[in-house]
């Protein structure tokens, strides 16, 4: 079993031991108890305090950790807060807005490969599931490409054309 001592040499977490530990990056150590992942922070509280996860990437900028669990990722802030209420077959982690693509999102997959870019309030970007997609940064303008047919979107404006929206 494994824990950490803190700065006074007590154990940070005296009730709770793991299976193992990993070293604390930017805050936070990943840990582990009968194969599940959690977050622990420096002050010994578990960043999910309800849910143990399958796997754990690490934090990025923007402050949300990938996780996975039943084979489904997700993303969760330094609260344990899940992002989405849907659970994706695959998710990138969030890249942050530049002055080349003003937006901070992960791209997300699901179970039939479809995919669509999550923005960090859990919305998508798209209204519609796309196989891929091009930004035109000159005009800020997607080509969404789904199914060898295309449609531009906008944030000001939405798909240029309707036919392919879903619900």
């Amino acid at each position: 079993s494994y824990n950490f001592i803190d700065n006074n040499n007590r154990l940070l977490t005296p009730n709770l031991w793991y299976d193992y530990v990993w070293d604390f990056v930017n805050g936070y150590a990943t840990v582990k108890i009968d194969n599940k992942l959690n977050l622990l922070k420096k002050d010994g509280s578990l960043v999910s305090q309800n849910k143990w996860f399958d796997g754990i990437r690490s934090r990025n900028k923007c402050g949300f950790f990938v996780v996975y669990d039943n084979e489904l990722y997700n993303f969760i802030d330094t609260s344990g807060n899940i992002l989405s209420k849907t659970w994706f077959k695959n998710a990138e982690a969030f890249i942050e807005a530049t002055e080349y693509f003003p937006y901070t999102v992960a791209r997300v997959e699901r179970e039939d490969y479809y995919m669509n870019l999550l923005l960090i309030n859990g919305e998508f970007m798209f209204p519609v599931w796309i196989t891929n997609y091009y930004y035109d940064d000159e005009n800020d303008t997607f080509r969404l490409v789904k199914d060898h047919r295309y449609n531009i979107f906008t944030q000001e404006y939405g798909l240029l054309s309707n036919e392919e929206k879903e619900n």
